[in-house]
Parts: C-alpha cells; sequence; structure tokens
C-alpha cells in the first residue's frame, strides 16, 4: 500500500512532512509515516485522545512519545502536511476506464454530493453546526467530487457544516470540462452554475427543487401539466426561473412513480408537516407522485429511460459515504472536547481514509474486472482490519483480501456499478 509502487511512498511522506514544517530533523519517536498511520489507525478503532495516539505511533518507533509532546505536533504544520498527502493521493489518476466503458457518451461522469461530520458540542466554537436555536453543535462538512468512469477522485473539501449545498454549488466549475456529465443533487441546484456548465458544452442532470419556477411552451406552470397527464412520463422542453430575462432552457423528464412509492413519500410529507404544525400543499403531495429530472441533453442524444437509469448513479457516492461511517469509527473519536488543531487532522485523516478505499477499490476492479460485483463497504472494512493489523513502517505485506469475501449479497436490484455498464456501456 505504501511502497514506491504503491498510492503513498516513505519518501513522498518525508518530503512534505518536511516541506510543511511538520519534521524539522529526525527523531527516533516520530516520523511522516508513522504519524500517518497512527491517525489512520486511531480513527479507525475509534480512540483518538492525545494518550491513544501516542501508543499508536509508539507501535512503529523504538520509544514512545509522551502525550504533551503529542499535543504539540498538533498545529498549522500538522494540517498543511495532511492536506498536501491528500492532494497527492487526489492527483494520483488511474490510468484506464473501467473495462466496457470506453465508448461511454461522456468525457467523464461527475459525481458530487456532502456529508455532515458531527463533533462533540463542546467543540462548537471552531467548528459551528447549524443548531436548532437552542443547543449549539459542533460538525464539519465533507464535499466529494468523483469521476465515476475512471474511478477518480478529483475533489474533496472540508467545509462550515453552516454552508449549505448551494452556497458550494459554485465549486463544480473548477473541475467542469468539455464533455462531462455533472449528476448533482437537487440541494445543489443553482441556476447560474447550470447555465455555465452548458456554456463550457458540458450536461447536466438534477433533480427539480420545488422553489425553482418552472414553464411550459404554453406557458403553464408545472402543477398544471402534471394534473392533465394521463400518461406514465412527460419528456418535454421547459423553462426555469422567475425572471423571464434570464431563465434558461431545459429538459423535463417527469416519471410516473408508482402508487407504493407515492403514498410512501406522501407519508414522509405529512409526518414533516406535522412536526413543524403546518399543512402539506397540495403542489407538494402531487410532485410526490412523480420523479422530476430536469437536464441540457436533448431528447435525441439521451432517451428518457437512459436519463432515469444515469441520475440512479448518484447513489453511488451515497454508498461511499456510507462505507466510510461504518468501517470508520471518526464519530466516536469526535464525542470529546479537543483544540481546533487536533479535531482538524483527526477529520483530514477519515478523508484520507476514504479517498486509500476509493483508490483500493478502484485498483481491485481494474485489477480483476469491473462486473460490479465488488462492495465498496467489503473492501472498507477489511481495510479498516488491515490497518490495525499493521505492526511496522516499511517491509508491511500488501493490502490481499479474499476476493470472495467482497461480493455483494445476491439481490434483484443491480448495484451501482452494474447500473453503470448498463447505462453508459
Amino acid at each position: 500500500m505504501f511502497d514506491a509502487n504503491s498510492l503513498l511512498s516513505f519518501s513522498d511522506l518525508d518530503a512534505i512532512a518536511r516541506k510543511s514544517g511538520l519534521i524539522i530533523r529526525l527523531s527516533h519517536k516520530f516520523s511522516a509515516l508513522g504519524f500517518l498511520l497512527a491517525l489512520l489507525r486511531s480513527v479507525t478503532k475509534g480512540d483518538c485522545s492525545l494518550n491513544h495516539l501516542a501508543m499508536q505511533l509508539g507501535a512503529f518507533h523504538p520509544s514512545a512519545m509522551s502525550r504533551q509532546a503529542m499535543h504539540k505536533r498538533f498545529s498549522p504544520a500538522s494540517s498543511s502536511f495532511l492536506l498536501r498527502v491528500f492532494g497527492l493521493l487526489i492527483r494520483k489518476k488511474a490510468r484506464t476506464t473501467f473495462e466496457g466503458l470506453e465508448d461511454a457518451p461522456f468525457h467523464r461522469v461527475l459525481i458530487e454530493d456532502s456529508t455532515i461530520i458531527s463533533m462533540s458540542k463542546s467543540n462548537a466554537v471552531h467548528f459551528p453546526n447549524n443548531g436548532n436555536g437552542r443547543v449549539a453543535t459542533a460538525g464539519c462538512k465533507c464535499l466529494l467530487l468523483t469521476d465515476l468512469l475512471s474511478g477518480d477522485v478529483l475533489s474533496s473539501e472540508l467545509h462550515n457544516a453552516r454552508d449549505s449545498d448551494q452556497a458550494l454549488a459554485h465549486e463544480v466549475l473548477n473541475f467542469c470540462r468539455q464533455g462531462d456529465l455533472i449528476v448533482r443533487d437537487m440541494g445543489f441546484f443553482n441556476l447560474q452554475v447550470l447555465e455555465e456548465i452548458g456554456a463550457r458544452d458540458a450536461h447536466w442532470i438534477s433533480r427539480l427543487p420545488a422553489s425553482v419556477a418552472l414553464t411550459t411552451r404554453d406557458g403553464s406552470e408545472l402543477r398544471d401539466l402534471l394534473k392533465r397527464t394521463r400518461g406514465n412520463r412527460i419528456d418535454t422542453t421547459v423553462w426555469l426561473g422567475r425572471d423571464q430575462r434570464r431563465r434558461i432552457p431545459c429538459r423535463l423528464v417527469a416519471t410516473r412513480l408508482s402508487k407504493a412509492d407515492a403514498n410512501k413519500h406522501r407519508r414522509m410529507r405529512k409526518r414533516e408537516s406535522r412536526k413543524r404544525g403546518a399543512t402539506p400543499s397540495k403542489e407538494g403531495l402531487l410532485r410526490d407522485g412523480w420523479r422530476l429530472l430536469v437536464t441540457n441533453m436533448p431528447a435525441k442524444a439521451i432517451s428518457a429511460k437512459k436519463l432515469n437509469d444515469i441520475y440512479a448513479l448518484r447513489w453511488s457516492i451515497e454508498i461511499q459515504f456510507r462505507a466510510l461511517k461504518q468501517s470508520c469509527q471518526i464519530h466516536r473519536a469526535l464525542t470529546h472536547k479537543s483544540d481546533f488543531f487536533h479535531l482538524e487532522a483527526l477529520v483530514l485523516a477519515a478523508m484520507i481514509y476514504q479517498i486509500l478505499t476509493l483508490k483500493v477499490h478502484r485498483d481491485l476492479c481494474r485489477k480483476h474486472g469491473s462486473g460490479g460485483w465488488m462492495s465498496i463497504e467489503k473492501i472498507s472494512d477489511f481495510f479498516s482490519i488491515y490497518l490495525l493489523s499493521l505492526n511496522r513502517l516499511e517491509g508491511s505485506p500488501a493490502f490481499e483480501p479474499d476476493l470472495r469475501h467482497l461480493r455483494y449479497e445476491r439481490r434483484r436490484r443491480v448495484n451501482h456499478w452494474q447500473a453503470i455498464i448498463y447505462s453508459l456501456g
């Protein structure tokens, strides 16, 4: 894993540590690789106190550091080191795309989403979160951008938990190129960003938020269109936005949901409305019976069915976040009060752990075929076990999990890698 032919080498980490100021002179108690492994093992196990970190580091060196000495290592230099390591991992791109996807109609399929990492409320001064107005809460937001065709992680950023997804919607423009397809949840919906994506000859797909005005060719609104439709699908050109001078044209693909799914969504809406002491709107209940997608791709370029299949791929990033939270016990590590740089190092280590897991999954898929049978969640679990089993810095055994234990459980619904092949192959 950490040899010269893999993701990170000892020399790479040592050079980064010296540039960032984490290491100034050699020590028999501390090294860049030992520090990184101690953090990764600690967030995996969930024991991230200074004492536990010193013990984890001491497992790789002849002498152990004291708790006080470990505390001094957490500073702007430690944050700089971890961020540089993070950047190095992201810059290591895949050599080839997944098998069977070389002829996909898009150069890249970018999936973007975010997740909140919660902390003890005692850390709200440094990491404020959105509370309920009565009790302070703490946390931070991780924003992840991946390319499904290559398996590359293009960006993983740490933001204030109070930053809304819509406020972060412009971040994708730093990576958007001609021929890309950007698949986003409606939390990132921003008309200006969508217009800019189209101006770069790229494509986008998004669900339609209730707050966005939609007008059809004949001037009617969405609720009128849904009410008068008797079929199971709508595929038409519409305009988004309230300001007629700044509206953008796009394609609406509305698919009627099954009765069971529609009733489930309506029950959820009514339950949320009761919590707020409000009455659910008729338009909201009407929309609950439909899956509403908007895109700038014309009907002649892609069918409505394939459009729905592609949007379903967005679930893959949810699986990646779920794998992180299941196998990495970061939530246990952040239940106590600590200083800013200690907490930041733990969160950055968890993000590095996720990037390593995604890249291991990518490499295993390339080596053994990308038939969609390999579970990212099981790989993440095996990787956490591998990290905890390491007992030396150099000459560690390679990460070679038993492939029989990485398979998805048998089920009728296809997993997200199979969906990629069916939709884009």
